[in-house]
């Protein structure tokens, strides 16, 4: 395989997940069993704190409530905490929170505290864990795709990659390019290049609009096929018929076999699942939302993937704040142990990041 190239961050150079070393920063050392509480999908909730308490409900009320969940939390992690009571509300509750979020930086330093207004619980404490996506953009190239179509000697591969595809479109529900953030993109570079044509050379000009035009009508007659459920279904089949010819063969082969294995164990999980919009960093205003760093695009090379990439680099650049995958645990209730589980997370974004490599190589 091709050697990797470095790659500086979001910021100031961003990269799509094609063309870099998968990431390794920010992975859990240990994988748990233990299923992702998936309540905050089933409540309207936000963060409070301070001030923001007095406005929530009986101060009363939201004392016991807060300090039922202070006590829960420190049932799991062990904690001994100090008495308040001589502080007035809402400084004790401040004076608590500050507490536990120091004592969990000691114990769990990959843990945040947040303070979240959770339906009859108006101050429920709740931990916090984001999985770390780095400043990598994970968007998956079709052209391959494509380029095997014709070839008859290529079917079992192209199948085989198709069928993976549907999954992670379909199921997965990674973004196509024909739409949403980058479909805007690459209309956006085909204006620049329609409204002014003398301002480029003849023949980057020709080059970059034979690629749009290959774009909409081979990326269009992909779509129609990766978005039919009949090769989700063959899915297994095709990994379980494909015989190797090369090593990228080999390759391709190891990496379809897990994402089967994801598959089957979580039948019906989105990438998207854990990861809710506004709820941490609520005063970032701009944030890098996950369907603008996830996603089908066409290729990884050429003068049109430069323009791609050069685009999306000066709309990141000044953005602060990037949406990453996060479990929750509210303590409303008591508990025995920790429940974050990011398991799911942290082997999809690996094989994404393999996956992209291996396609460059085909």
């Amino acid at each position: 395989m091709a050697s990797a190239q470095n790659h500086s961050s979001l910021r100031s150079k961003a990269r799509p997940a094609a063309r870099y070393r998968r990431h390794q920063e920010g992975r859990a050392a240990q994988r748990t069993a233990l299923h992702a509480p998936y309540d905050f999908l089933n409540h309207s909730f936000s963060p409070i704190i301070g001030r923001e308490l007095s406005g929530i409900g009986n101060p009363k009320t939201i004392e016991r409530q807060f300090f039922a969940s202070v006590a829960n939390l420190c049932t799991v992690y062990k904690l001994q905490l100090p008495c308040f009571d001589t502080a007035a509300y809402p400084s004790n509750i401040v004076q608590a929170y500050q507490w536990i979020q120091e004592q969990l930086r000691k114990v769990q330093p990959g843990l945040q505290l947040i303070i979240v207004n959770k339906g009859r619980c108006k101050a429920c404490l709740t931990t916090v864990k984001e999985y770390n996506t780095g400043t990598w953009l994970y968007y998956i190239p079709v052209e391959p795709l494509h380029l095997l179509w014709s070839n008859r000697k290529q079917r079992a591969r192209r199948n085989l990659i198709l069928s993976l595809f549907a999954y992670l479109y379909q199921v997965v529900g990674m973004p196509y390019f024909r739409s949403d953030f980058l479909g805007d993109t690459y209309e956006m570079i085909e204006n620049w290049y329609e409204d002014d044509p003398t301002a480029f050379d003849e023949e980057e000009y020709q080059e970059v609009r034979e690629e749009l035009k290959a774009l909409k009508f081979y990326g269009g007659k992909l779509f129609e096929s990766i978005r039919h459920p009949y090769h989700i279904s063959q899915f297994e089949n095709r990994v379980n018929s494909f015989q190797p010819s090369n090593e990228v063969d080999m390759l391709l082969l190891e990496i379809c076999d897990k994402f089967l294995l994801l598959y089957k164990q979580y039948p019906d999980r989105s990438i998207f699942d854990n990861m809710p919009q506004g709820l941490l960093s609520p005063e970032d205003e701009e944030r890098i939302h996950a369907h603008q760093y996830i996603s089908f695009f066409w290729k990884s090379t050429g003068l049109l993937y430069s323009q791609l990439m050069d685009s999306i680099n000066m709309q990141f650049q000044e953005i602060g704040y990037m949406e990453n995958p996060v479990t929750f645990q509210f303590f409303d209730t008591p508990q025995t142990e920790e429940r974050h589980n990011l398991d799911f997370e942290t082997r999809i974004f690996d094989l994404l990041a393999q996956l992209a490599d291996v396609l460059m190589e085909l």
